[in-house]
């Protein structure tokens, strides 16, 4: 109903983010494997908070397409990163 904390962390291959309770909230893309990204609002019922960036990818264990949302101050910047990263 919240925002996840956690770390952010661009590695040469990879998009990694650590975070939430327990690590429920953990996540690791290949760039290559990110198919559009988006800027959201996160937050609780309403989502109003400007700092979301929504990430669409591949998973490559089953082919399937997976969306994640995290939340990262400066997200124009980080997603015009990831963008270039991606290929996108």
């Amino acid at each position: 109903m919240s925002q996840t904390r956690g770390n952010f962390f661009f590695t040469n291959e990879k998009f990694i983010f650590t975070g939430g309770l327990l690590g429920v909230s953990n996540f690791a893309v290949k760039y290559s494997d990110i198919k559009e990204l988006k800027l959201v609002n996160v937050g609780g019922l309403i989502p109003i908070i400007p700092t979301g960036i929504k990430v669409t990818c591949l998973n490559p264990e089953n082919g399937k397409t997976v969306k994640h949302k995290c939340s990262v101050m400066k997200r124009k910047v980080w997603i015009e990163y990831l963008r270039e990263k991606a290929g996108l």
